[in-house]
């Protein structure tokens, strides 16, 4: 596909389309300054096109830049107030940097435009999480988990909103639903294992810490949580 959208540009450098589609491939298998620089060069052809910002956002939260990130999708956002998607990576943005009342507010306008829009559910219910609104989390959470049984981070999230609550069997469940999505989820693997260790299943819970630590031996948070198995 990469070699087809060259041809195209060989034929003609200023071709919008043919730059976004480029620069969200490179994006995808990791070549972030060369699609930031495709996807400039789309923007210059075509200024303020909502979706090339939107994978313009992509490549500077992929390498680690919130802020860019931010400045993108608020821009792609201000240009289609419509666009969803915008809004709810721009809620994602603003929660990493701290800024939670303005990230639950994105999130919220991603919702009221598209209501199934599970990646605005997850963030919402992860600033719910943090901000003790445990109901409100796990409400969030179940609008993802129950129509995608793959969503292993927001099995994770929903076990801690869950045990929070004091409902350890329906927590169990859910980190083990987590680690069933995502095997390789090793905060999952340890919130099993701590949860195990403080029912009494010491078995169980040393299993769940060898595997979280194996998968994640440099974590401080999988290190703390599989240190109470």
């Amino acid at each position: 596909a990469e070699a087809a959208f060259h041809r195209v540009l060989a034929r003609e450098p200023g071709h919008a389309v043919a730059l976004l589609n480029l620069g969200i491939l490179l994006t995808a298998r990791g070549a972030l300054d060369e699609a930031r620089g495709v996807l400039e060069a789309s923007l210059a052809a075509r200024p303020g096109h909502p979706g090339t910002l939107l994978a313009l956002g992509n490549v500077h939260d992929r390498a680690g830049d919130a802020f860019a990130a931010a400045a993108a999708w608020r821009e792609a956002a201000t240009a289609n107030p419509g666009f969803a998607e915008a809004h709810a990576n721009l809620g994602g943005a603003l929660a990493q940097m701290g800024q939670t009342a303005e990230a639950e507010a994105a999130l919220r306008r991603a919702l009221a435009i598209n209501p199934r829009l599970a990646i605005a559910h997850e963030r919402l219910g992860e600033i719910c999480l943090a901000t003790g609104r445990l109901a409100e989390a796990e409400a969030a959470l179940r609008e993802v988990t129950s129509r995608d049984p793959r969503a292993g981070t927001a099995f994770n999230s929903l076990g801690l909103a869950l045990r929070g609550q004091g409902r350890l069997p329906d927590a169990l469940v859910a980190f083990r639903s987590a680690i069933a999505a995502r095997p390789n989820l090793a905060e999952a693997q340890a919130n099993l294992a701590a949860l195990l260790a403080f029912l009494g299943d010491g078995a169980a819970a040393t299993a769940a810490a060898d595997r979280a630590l194996a998968l994640a031996p440099g974590d401080d948070r999988v290190q703390m949580a599989a240190t109470v198995a």
